[in-house]
């Protein structure tokens, strides 16, 4: 999950651009790399959904900057519920 929210931000630089974006982005990367449990401790199911959900953040390139916020905030409620 960290690789893949790392290349997340490596391809969308308007992530850098927008400190309230960047923001989220920090604090859903901190969770997931120190405070996040390990992924043999949750329920398998959920860490499935979340995964999928990161890798559809991937897939979607050229968003608005409300609708990457509302994905980011979205997925971080998820990484905390877990």
């Amino acid at each position: 999950l960290i690789k893949k929210l790392k290349r997340f931000d490596l391809l969308n630089k308007e992530i850098k651009e927008d400190s309230s974006l960047e923001k989220i982005f920090q604090d859903l990367l901190e969770h997931v790399e120190y405070k996040m449990p390990h992924p043999s401790s949750v329920n398998r199911d959920a860490f499935l959904i979340l995964s999928d959900e990161i890798n559809k953040l991937e897939e979607t390139e050229s968003q608005d900057k409300e609708d990457i916020e509302v994905i980011l905030n979205d997925i971080h409620q998820k990484v905390k519920a877990l």
